[in-house]
Parts: C-alpha cells; structure tokens; sequence
C-alpha cells in the first residue's frame, strides 16, 4: 500500500517540479537507498558481478550497482509523468539507434516479438512505438494491492501501450495478437510466473521465461532483441538487433528447449552493453544468492 501512496503522490508532486530538480531528488534518495544494506542492495551486486565476471565488493560491481539503483529512481520519474507527456515531449526524449532489423519484420506481415532485458528504461521501447502508431502489448506481474496494479498499468498505458497481467490466459491473448500481424514486447530476464525453464545465463544456471520463444515458435513471429539505454543528458537510447534465429522443426518440446538458449545468448549480449543500467533487485542465481 505504501507504494501505492509514494506513485501516487510523487505523480502530483511531478506535475508542478521541473524535470531536472526531480531527477536530481530521485537521484539523492536513490543513493541513499543504496547506502543502506538491504537485501535488494545484495541481489544488484551479486546479479552484477555474476554478468560482468568481477567479485560482488569489488569497487567496479559497488558503482555499477549504485547506477542501477540511479537508474530505477529516474525510471519512477518517467512512470509518474508519462500520463502528461505529449508526443513530442516523447519523442523528443528518444535517440533512434538502428531500427532497420525491426520495420524489416515487420514488413512481412506476421508481428513481431520484441525480446528485452530489464536494461535502462525499457518501457521507453513500447511506450515510443505505440506513439508511432504501432500496437504493442506487454505483461506485467499483478502487483498488489489491485489499486497498485491498476495505477501502475493506467501509467504505462498512457501513451497507447497496450498492458496485460501476468496470468494463465495471457499466452492464448499474446498469440492473438501476433497472428493479427501486431507486436508483443517482453520482458525476458526474471521468471516472473516460476514456470521458466532453466537455462545457463552468464554461466550459471537461472530459470528464463519462455513466454518470448514460446510465441516466436508458435506463430512464426521474428524475435528481436531491443533496448532503452539511459544517455547522460537523461534521454533514451533506442535500437534494436537482427532477429534472433530459432530452429523450427516437428518437436516444438526440443525447439524451445534451444530457443530459450539462445535467448539466453541474446539477453547476455544486452546487459554486458550497459551492466550499469541493469535493474533486477531479485537475486537470479539461487545457488548464489544461498
């Protein structure tokens, strides 16, 4: 319920607080935040040094880890504006990487499903294709209470993102909407459900979704790896990559089974670009994490 109250009045304070002196604020509480040991806290380093190779106290892993705790409070600022964002303040804030790879796929008509990592600030990666007219659906976790949950998806949805909980139905709803040539954006570096298939990431093994590979198979929707990265001057960075090449033959058991590895090369590849940005405050190793 807390969090509720916190989302709902820094929305109000955002309305009347220039962006640059909420960036500044969200940044001080952020390193406060780090500052104090906590679990969370625990769960970035150890993600962030598993990643990059480095011991977890190492000074490179303690910075790298105090950026993604940055990161997240200037995610929350975004979130809190992007009901009074306009299209052009929108699309101002976004630097286009190549997005070739993306408009190709789709040109052939059968959707697209667009793979990405807690990295930067991905929901700028759906929230600026829906305001190019595109329509993107995404999951998320059903937070709790209902009003959290119901706020939180009313944020994001905004701008035209189309958002669905993380529920039973959501791969028939998910597969609808690629078969009727439109775009799915997912998440893919967290279990969310538990129902994740294990895999070795960075080297050890950790449960990935196969929500993204699943879909892919199923409908014959290219998978394509994308990003948001967080820029300096606090715009957004986006840019996609080459569809990732699934094996497709008559055992849709053994063609996931290797499609979530190669997903799992694919998501390595995104996060070793900017390990600072990446914000994943659960431990994905439980090994580790014991």
């Amino acid at each position: 319920m807390r969090t509720y109250y916190l989302l709902r009045a820094g929305s109000i304070v955002a309305r009347f607080v220039p962006l640059g002196l909420l960036y500044a604020l969200a940044g001080a509480l952020a390193r406060l935040a780090y500052l104090r040991p906590s679990r969370a806290r625990d769960a970035v380093r150890g993600n962030i040094a598993q990643a990059t190779g480095l011991p977890p106290r190492s000074r490179a892993v303690r910075r790298a880890a105090a950026m993604a705790f940055r990161c997240q409070a200037l995610n929350y600022i975004d979130l809190m504006r992007m009901d009074r964002l306009t299209p052009r303040e929108l699309d101002a804030s976004v630097v286009h990487g190549d997005l070739a790879p993306f408009y190709d796929a789709m040109a052939l008509g059968n959707g697209a499903v667009i793979l990405a990592a807690h990295v930067g600030n991905v929901d700028f990666v759906g929230q600026w294709l829906a305001l190019h007219g595109l329509t993107v659906h995404s999951v998320m976790e059903r937070l709790q209470p209902d009003r959290l949950f119901n706020l939180v998806t009313a944020q994001r949805s905004a701008v035209g993102l189309q958002m669905h909980a993380a529920d039973s139905s959501v791969i028939g709803t998910l597969t609808d909407v690629l078969r009727a040539g439109g775009v799915v954006a997912l998440v893919a570096d967290r279990d969310l459900g538990g129902h994740g298939e294990e895999v070795e990431f960075f080297g050890r093994p950790a449960r990935l979704p196969v929500g993204p590979a699943l879909l892919s198979l199923r409908t014959g929707a290219p998978l394509i790896p994308a990003y948001g990265l967080r820029l300096p001057d606090n715009r957004m960075y986006v840019t996609v990559r080459p569809p990732v090449a699934l094996a497709r033959t008559r055992d849709l058991r053994s063609d996931l089974r290797e499609g979530i590895k190669v997903m799992a090369r694919s998501l390595e590849e995104c996060i070793s670009v900017a390990p600072d940005q990446w914000i994943v405050f659960e431990p994905l190793w439980k090994d580790l994490a014991a």
